[in-house]
């Protein structure tokens, strides 16, 4: 992995300053661009005037953040963090390394940083998320392998993900769940545009989406922290 120094500059203005491209390259980017409705650096990528890691690299120095050329997808398998595959997706984040002594979690995603999954993320699962940029195709392959053998580990918590229409049906699955396990851990935030809920067992975890038209879960208050049946 590499740190790319921070630059307040839209990318086409970065790479040139960078001497990946050339002005007249941009400009006929953005002329084309026009017609493809590409994002600027796909686009300078289909021209050929770039690869994906100089893309990479640039819209990492623009938000000034880390990236990763490379990843090993094997990294993600055991699902680091305890996310499952839905919350993954959701969020637009993907775990793919903890220290659990800091509580902390390395995560990859793509340009724009998600700041608020990040923030997200440490509300609901006390992590905090230190974001690396990787491309989308790398960003798939990520995705798709999280958790992939997860029940293989005999530690694992079963992690099931439910999208539900309303905060009363969610009450009732955090109420049914707290039946179940004898004691949960509630934890919520608002990630637009859904509210995610995790309920927390000593046996399974249940991560709820409450459906965007429920629009006073973003500050209505849930259950006590911890709930005990």
């Amino acid at each position: 992995d590499e740190v790319a120094d921070a630059a307040p500059l839209r990318l086409g203005a970065l790479l040139v300053h960078r001497g990946a491209i050339s002005p007249t390259q941009l400009s006929a980017a953005l002329r084309s661009q026009k017609e493809s409705g590409l994002p600027l650096g796909r686009e300078l990528q289909r021209l050929g005037y770039v690869d994906a890691v100089a893309v990479l690299r640039g819209l990492a120095a623009q938000a000034g953040t880390s990236y990763l050329s490379a990843v090993d997808t094997r990294c993600v398998r055991h699902a680091p963090a305890g996310l499952c595959a839905d919350e993954v997706r959701a969020m637009g984040i993907v775990p793919i390394r903890t220290v659990e002594s800091e509580r902390m979690a390395v995560v990859a995603c793509v340009a724009p940083v998600p700041k608020a999954a990040l923030r997200a993320m440490h509300r609901v699962t006390g992590y905090t998320a230190v974001p690396y940029l990787v491309s989308e195709h790398d960003f798939d392959q990520l995705a798709a392998a999280y958790g992939a053998d997860a029940s293989t580990s005999g530690e694992a918590v079963a992690v099931r993900a439910l999208t539900v229409d309303t905060i009363h049906a969610a009450a009732e699955r955090i109420a049914a769940t707290a039946r179940d396990e004898g004691s949960v851990r509630v934890a919520q935030a608002y990630v637009e545009p859904f509210t995610w809920v995790r309920v927390a067992g000593p046996h399974r975890v249940e991560a709820l989406f409450v459906a965007p038209r429920d629009q006073q879960a973003e500050d209505e208050p849930w259950l006590a922290a911890t709930t005990r049946h």
